[in-house]
This record gives structure tokens, C-alpha cells and sequence, in this order.
């Protein structure tokens, strides 16, 4: 083999290797806020394997309580137990260079897009397939507790 020709197949290996590596995988929240909704994006090589429970308690209630302190008396406390009740989501490698969003068909009238979410984890290079799936839909009682707590829209 020539030098030119190992030159060629290093560069290759290089590229393929950076392109398989484009991408993250984890957990997403879209949250209502007083004046708009804003994503939360969780990947997992950047907070650690986290699910949706844990970081809703650790980091989203928190937030959100906070934000809210003005216009309702909600505490963090109030909101741990309810982290079923906003859109929801998680992103998985599928395989080289491809993903799989799985979400919960419940974020249309957020103003959150695909896109964004997509953006979020980095996926721009990358294949994206968005799959429903009933685990990541909202829960009707967690729902309805975080309209109680958190009044207007």
C-alpha cells in the first residue's frame, strides 16, 4: 500500500469515527412556564443516566416553582410528585448515525418543535425516526394537578 492510499483510508476512519459519534441520547421535558413553554434536554453523557422521574426531582421542580413563586404558591414538594403531567420524551441510538425519538404524541400546542428537540441532542448529521409511545404520555391526574398548581395559560 502506498502512502497516499493510507493517507486516504486514516482520513476515512477518522470521519466515519466522528460521524458515529455525532448525536446523544437521553430524556427531554417540554414545561409550561408563566410566559411560554421551555425544553429541558437531559442527555445522558451530560447528566448521567438519569430517566424523567430523576430529573424532574432534581432539577425541573425546582425551576419551575421558582418560576412561579409570584403568581401561585406552589413549592418544589408540591411538584415532585407530578412528573407525569407535562410532554415528555427520550432519544436512543438506533445505530450508526441513526436515532429514534420516542415521545408521547402531546407536544403539538407547546410551540416546541421537532426540530428543536432534534437541535437539543445534537442530531443534525443524523438519521431521526419519531416513534409514539404510550410510556411517555401524560398522565390525567399529574395533568390536572399541574393546571391546579400552576393556574393560566
Amino acid at each position: 500500500m502506498n502512502i497516499e492510499n493510507e493517507d486516504r483510508l486514516t482520513a476515512e476512519r477518522m470521519v466515519h469515527k466522528l460521524r458515529e459519534s455525532s448525536g446523544k441520547e437521553g430524556v427531554y421535558y417540554i414545561v409550561r412556564f408563566p410566559t411560554r413553554w421551555r425544553l429541558y434536554a437531559f442527555a445522558w453523557e451530560d447528566f448521567g443516566d438519569l430517566w424523567h422521574d430523576d430529573v424532574w426531582r432534581r432539577y425541573v421542580a425546582d425551576d419551575l416553582a421558582e418560576a412561579w413563586k409570584s403568581l401561585s404558591n406552589v413549592t418544589a414538594e408540591q411538584l415532585k410528585p407530578r412528573w407525569k403531567g407535562f410532554p415528555r420524551g427520550r432519544v436512543e441510538r438506533a445505530g450508526t448515525m441513526q436515532y429514534t425519538v420516542f415521545h408521547g404524541n402531546d407536544f403539538a400546542a407547546t410551540g416546541i418543535t421537532q426540530q428543536r428537540v432534534e437541535t437539543a441532542f445534537e442530531l443534525g448529521h443524523a438519521s431521526v425516526n419519531w416513534s409514539f409511545d404510550p410510556h411517555e404520555e401524560q398522565n390525567k391526574e399529574h395533568q390536572a394537578a399541574l393546571l391546579r398548581l400552576l393556574p393560566g395559560e
